[in-house]
């Protein structure tokens, strides 16, 4: 089984959970920058939490089936149809062979995530069948998807398989009429949370308002506003950095770590973003405002801890579900 890409749109990938336990090797942790999204999506079609489905990024694939299939998409709200019909966000939506799907944009914000019943079924390097698009590694080549690119799909799960008998021969698309929520949503709106490295920078950080810059990326978000003013730092030693790390450049714009992020580096560090909240950063499209406000260790470790039990419950839920 697998799909044609017939176009990639802007920014399409590759990505899994991640490479967790290389960087001591110069390796990024990589995977998909929201992954509870795909993890939610994964369960949805009944594939395993570590299978491997696609990172859309502004603007989506143009998709060819070959095969009747599951899907799922979650993370920001997709524009999506299949053979012209509407493709419901965050909801198992099952494919006829033959369909065509198109994601043209995503006016919700930055990135959405694809699952295919069975997984993309890429080759796994270090573990992970994630893109590193920096070190041109892992997923699809390598590299970010192209036209003309043809991916495996693994075998169709038992709640895939049980789903596609449902669908109509002459449909193109057929969904459940339930849909999970959005983990992430109740948190939309209010600042990202920080816990202070340099207590004076950190505070400068929080009484701004800062805008996402085009430069951002995966691996870092680059922010635009008053300059930081952190004062002559000198030559730096290089040190271990990891994502969620605010590092501030000799020109004072900050820039937050995300996954793909270098394993050492030598800028100034001001806060490490509550792990909570990189997911949501994640999703922000170039051009988004947002505020900081600090919080402490063991309110960051809370706030992460009641989020993983919603998340438990949830793929706990989908799997009595199937």
């Amino acid at each position: 089984m697998s799909i044609d890409v017939l176009s990639a749109g802007t920014l399409s990938s590759v990505q899994d959970q991640g490479r967790p336990g290389y960087r001591h090797l110069g390796v990024a942790v990589g995977g998909a920058l929201d992954p509870d999204a795909l993890g939610i999506a994964n369960a949805l079609v009944g594939n395993d939490p570590a299978a491997a489905g696609i990172e859309i990024t502004l603007t989506g694939p143009r998709l060819h089936f070959h095969a009747t299939t599951v899907i799922a998409l979650a993370g920001a709200a997709c524009e999506a149809v299949v053979d012209g019909m509407p493709v419901p966000m965050w909801r198992r939506v099952a494919i006829a062979r033959g369909a065509t799907m198109i994601i043209s944009r995503l006016p919700g914000g930055a990135r959405s995530w694809l699952a295919i019943a069975g997984g993309i079924a890429v080759p796994a390097v270090l573990g992970s069948r994630s893109t590193d698009l920096t070190a041109g590694f892992g997923g699809w080549k390598g590299r970010a998807l192209a036209a003309g690119d043809r991916l495996p799909l693994g075998p169709a799960p038992a709640v895939a398989q049980a789903l596609l008998g449902r669908i109509r021969a002459s449909a193109p698309i057929w969904s459940e009429r339930w849909q999970v929520r959005d983990l992430l949503a109740w948190d939309n709106g209010r600042p990202i949370r920080l816990l202070p490295i340099d207590a004076a920078a950190c505070l400068r950080l929080t009484d701004a308002e800062w805008r996402i810059a085009p430069q951002s990326g995966r691996m870092g978000l680059r922010l635009e506003g008053p300059a930081l003013d952190i004062g002559s730092a000198g030559q730096r030693i290089s040190a271990g950095v990891a994502p969620g790390l605010v590092q501030c450049p000799p020109d004072g714009g900050p820039i937050v770590l995300l996954r793909d992020a270098q394993t050492v580096g030598g800028y100034p560090l001001v806060a490490a973003v509550a792990s909570i909240d990189l997911p949501r950063l994640a999703r922000l499209r170039p051009g988004a405002r947002i505020r900081f406000e600090t919080v402490g260790l063991e309110q960051a470790h809370t706030l992460l801890a009641e989020r993983q039990r919603r998340l438990q419950r949830l793929l706990s839920a989908l799997t009595h579900r199937a």
